[in-house]
């Protein structure tokens, strides 16, 4: 029994540790009652505090701490801090002197990252919490700046952070309140400034200072105020922040906005002839609303659909062509768009091509541009003569553009020839672009068989006249001639024959002033002659009354069954020139060998004077056996107001006058009798495919027909 007692009285007497029992990290358990006998240990635990809350400041740092409850409920829990293992400072508690303070500021600290613990006393109990570290900044050296975008749209709202830093990267949590900052480094675009917010949301201009609010080192942005920054011109700018003496920066791409503008550069208000390229393409440059040029944006160029209007080649600066009247391009780097060549419509006029950019407002802009209309003679077509001595007649004027349309309001000027005098010689057309011109009553002396009117100019505003174009430039009239047809005026003499002297190799239709084939007319010069000599050939057509003859059609050495008797015929075609003086008309042949040659020398009214004659060439032979009907046959049927002209030749040394009933006008008919005769005819008329002649005589023959074709 006492030694049970003497036991427990040791057990009473001996303080125990049992934290491990207990597994209570630096804690120690203790047995408060004394004594003889039995007895009861009250046993608990020390709960270590939370890692202290550190608040940096200036070379200090404020410290709190939760209390902790001990571990009876009784006594007085103390605290003791420790900042990397050691004492703090300040009147922060010591491991020598713990308090009952949860609050304590250390101080006398420099720039660096410290590391602070809070150790819980009870009795000779203790608890300590896990580290708190915390970094104390240094002086204010630069500021950092971040954006919640580096590549803003022009115009776009961009919030800026600014934190104040020490030499190490360190945040100066200490650089609080209102501070003073300006911004600059982006550029003005017209009158639009780059912006930064103030607290109070004023947006202040960059250069201008402004108040920023900061918090523990660091500015952000609330709503609208405390940097909001807006820039405006499209470029990478370096934006500064500068309080006088620190600064920071930040590097900012701004890409323009969305296409709120489109340019005319060049190309505008060109001219060209209808069917011509204008000289420049047209170049737009696209900008933003604040100005910058864009990049990358499809610019369509559009001519009206329709009336006077343009096309645009096809590739080149042109990416597509929706329509020929359309060319889309894309602008570069510049914000500018050039389209590709564009040529003038054949309507005549001035008109828009818009540029169109796509995208934003889709802004447009016109391109005046002129179309110059091409003016020509489509048409001359003769009236009646009338008058029985002095005379007068008209012709209707026909002006298309180069496009075959009617064009009114036409100035068409020109002159008559040989009477230069006679009025009036122009007219204005009409709406179906025709016009008529009408000298007075007996403008013609009786004397002039034919007046020939030539076109000098058309003129319009906003036309050009291109002469080389005119179906015709000249239309004759004969006196007595029905309108809209093809009439003959027989300028040489119907009683002989121009030449029956042998052995010469030159004949010449010699005309009177009065009757000299005016200018610009159409002249047919029939060539007949009866040789002994085969192979004769005209060699050359001259004189003062022509132009430009040409070879029409010809028939030769056809009559060769009686000795000597050589006929050749040839038709020639060419333009009266209006001389007045000796008017003539030579053909030189190859032969001097002659028996008879005829020249005889047609002018043509209401033909049209550009386009060749119609030529066709029908020749009939007889040599033995021959009858008295010569038979002329055309290859179709005559064109709407052609006429024919039939030329025929015949070696025969007796004979009556030839006629013919297919051919109602007898130009020309002569023989020459004795020896070896010849008899020569020639007939003008309207046939359907073919006609005869009645020849004096039956013999050999021959015989050529010209289809005259009227152009209305």
């Amino acid at each position: 029994m006492l030694g049970f007692v003497g036991r427990r009285l040791a057990l009473a007497a001996v303080p125990f540790f049992i934290a491990a029992a207990f597994g209570v990290t630096a804690a120690s358990a203790y047995i408060s009652t004394a004594g003889s006998g039995y007895g009861t240990a009250a046993l608990g635990t020390l709960t270590a505090p939370a890692a202290p809350t550190p608040t940096p400041g200036a070379g200090t740092v404020a410290l709190s701490w939760s209390s902790v409850s001990p571990p009876t409920g009784t006594d007085t829990v103390t605290y003791y801090v420790q900042r990397n293992g050691a004492d703090p400072g300040g009147n922060c508690p010591t491991k020598a002197a713990p308090s009952t303070a949860t609050s304590c500021t250390d101080s006398g600290l420099s720039a660096g990252t410290y590391s602070y613990t809070v150790t819980a006393v009870w009795h000779s109990w203790s608890a300590t919490s896990s580290s708190t570290p915390v970094t104390i900044a240094g002086p204010l050296d630069h500021f950092s700046l971040t954006a919640a975008t580096t590549t803003p749209t022009a115009g776009a709202s961009d919030n800026l952070t600014i934190t104040a830093k020490d030499s190490a990267g360190n945040t100066v949590t200490a650089y609080s309140g209102d501070q003073t900052l300006t911004f600059s480094g982006a550029s003005t675009i017209g009158a639009n400034h780059p912006t930064v917010t103030s607290k109070t949301g004023a947006a202040v201009s960059f250069g201008t200072a402004e108040t920023i609010t900061f918090a523990s080192g660091v500015a952000t942005v609330s709503g609208s105020n405390n940097g909001v920054m807006t820039l405006y011109k499209a470029e990478t700018a370096s934006v500064t922040v500068s309080d006088g003496t620190h600064t920071g920066s930040l590097s900012v791409t701004v890409s323009a906005a969305a296409p709120a503008a489109v340019a005319a550069t060049s190309g505008g208000g060109q001219s060209a002839n209808a069917g011509s390229a204008f000289t420049n393409p047209l170049v737009a440059a696209v900008t933003d609303t604040y100005g910058n040029p864009k990049s990358g944006v499809s610019v369509t160029f559009g001519a009206p659909a329709s009336g006077a209007s343009a096309t645009f080649a096809s590739g080149g600066n042109c990416t597509s062509n929706p329509q020929a009247y359309q060319c889309v391009a894309t602008t570069n780097a510049s914000g500018v768009a050039t389209s590709s060549a564009f040529t003038a419509g054949a309507a005549a006029g001035t008109y828009n091509i818009s540029a169109t950019a796509s995208g934003g407002s889709n802004p447009s802009v016109n391109f005046s541009e002129t179309n110059i209309g091409l003016l020509h003679v489509s048409s001359l077509v003769t009236g009646t003569t009338s008058g029985a001595t002095t005379w007068t007649g008209s012709i209707t004027v026909t002006v298309t553009n180069s496009a075959g349309t009617a064009i009114t309001g036409v100035a068409v000027t020109g002159a008559w020839s040989p009477t230069s005098a006679a009025s009036p010689s122009g007219c204005t057309t009409n709406a179906s672009g025709q016009c008529t011109i009408t000298p007075a009553a007996g403008s013609f002396p009786s004397g002039q068989l034919t007046e020939t009117w030539a076109v000098s100019n058309l003129s319009l505003s906003g036309y050009s006249y291109t002469s080389a174009s005119n179906v015709e430039n000249a239309v004759t009239l004969s006196q007595g001639c029905a309108a809209a047809t093809v009439c003959e005026t027989n300028l040489t003499s119907t009683t002989v024959f121009t030449d029956t002297t042998a052995g010469t190799n030159s004949s010449t239709a010699s005309l009177s002033g009065a009757n000299t084939p005016p200018s610009g007319s159409t002249v047919l010069i029939l060539v007949a002659r009866d040789g002994s000599q085969s192979g004769d050939a005209v060699s050359s057509v001259t004189g003062s009354a022509i132009s430009g003859p040409t070879l029409v059609t010809s028939l030769t050495n056809n009559l060769s069954s009686s000795a000597g008797a050589f006929t050749n015929l040839w038709v020639y075609r060419a333009q009266g020139t209006g001389t007045t003086t000796s008017p003539a008309v030579t053909v030189n042949f190859s032969k001097s060998d002659n028996i008879a040659t005829l020249v005889q020398v047609i002018v043509l009214s209401g033909e049209n004077t550009k386009a060749p004659i119609a030529q066709s060439n029908n020749t009939n032979q007889c040599t033995t056996g021959c009858t008295t009907t010569a038979t002329v046959t055309l290859p179709s049927a005559l064109s709407t107001g052609s006429k024919e002209v039939v030329l025929v030749g015949e070696a025969a040394n007796t004979g009556s006058s030839m006629s013919s009933s297919s051919w109602a006008t007898k130009l020309f008919w002569a023989r020459v009798t004795g020896g070896t005769g010849c008899n020569y005819g020639s007939f003008f008329g309207t046939a359907a495919a073919s006609g005869t002649v009645t020849l004096g005589v039956a013999n050999v023959w021959g015989a050529l027909a010209l289809e005259v074709a009227r152009s209305t």
